[in-house]
């Protein structure tokens, strides 16, 4: 997805949970509904963390969301783990 479009979703959101779904790449791809690098540049975008930032909004996982609405003290944000993050 386009950084601008994402930037977009992401200031018009108004729900209180949402899914925005990537296939990024650090390779070659450039397929339309698979893995393509113009999403891994928007998911690593300042812009967009800008966004976030600004919006309040807040990344989670899966089983960090189911266990906050189980009634767990669990926090909604992952674990600072950046061995997922690109150098």
């Amino acid at each position: 997805m386009r950084e601008d479009y994402v930037i977009q979703v992401l200031r018009r959101l108004s729900v209180p949970t949402a899914e925005l779904y990537f296939h990024p790449t650090t390779g070659s791809g450039s397929e339309t509904l698979g893995p393509n690098a113009g999403d891994l540049a928007t998911l690593l975008s300042p812009a967009v963390r800008q966004v976030i930032q600004e919006r309040g909004l807040r990344l989670t996982t899966y089983p960090a969301l189911h266990a906050a609405t189980q009634g767990s003290s669990a926090p909604l944000h992952p674990p600072d783990d950046t061995s997922h993050k690109v150098k």
